[in-house]
């Protein structure tokens, strides 16, 4: 076998996934907090933290353990390790301005502004909408290289309705037309 030489991001943007929005709580220093301790709406946080994803596989389906790669240097990367939990949100083509705005690498963007969401009953922040969800509790995470995999077991799920979005090519796509 030869070795190619170039970049391997050019062989990986290849792989067609979906796209996934992670979901935290972004303040560090609050208390950790569940839904069950809130009195009302108005009581919960309005701070998510999220990234776009596609760096997360199915690991089991007894238990349900999902697999997650954040970027060592990645605020996420914190903000899961405090937390221990994190939401999963699985994007359909009408959500494709969420996908944009959370992938973006601007420290001054609010990212969650115009983002509705709702929470689990473990407090974790969800993208209304989503085509799909699931809520992760962290049971594991170690470090390879310069990410940090994080497994987390499957908790709260369920499924939305939508197309959809996807990514290739270092681009978003659907599924019936090509490029979004």
């Amino acid at each position: 076998m030869t070795k190619k030489t170039g970049d391997i991001r050019d062989i990986w943007s290849r792989f067609t996934t979906g796209v996934a929005v992670i979901t935290t709580l972004e303040d560090l220093s609050s208390d950790l907090w569940t839904a069950s301790q809130v009195t009302g709406e108005s009581d919960f946080p309005t701070s998510v933290h999220g990234m776009t994803a596609n760096a997360l596989c199915s690991v089991s389906i007894d238990p349900p353990l999902l697999l997650l790669s954040v970027g060592f240097g990645r605020r996420s990367r914190n903000l899961i390790e405090v937390r221990n939990r994190f939401g999963v949100n699985f994007l359909n083509t009408a959500q494709l301005d969420i996908a944009v705005n959370f992938s973006s690498s601007d420290p001054d963007l609010n990212r969650s502004g115009a983002v509705d969401y709702w929470y689990t009953e473990q407090g974790t922040p969800m993208i209304a909408n989503s085509l799909a969800y699931i809520d992760c509790k962290v049971v594991n995470h170690f470090e390879v290289a310069d990410h940090v995999i994080f497994i987390g077991e499957a908790e709260h799920f369920d499924l939305g309705e939508g197309e959809p979005l996807v990514y290739y090519e270092r681009g978003y796509r659907s599924l019936n037309n090509g490029d979004d």
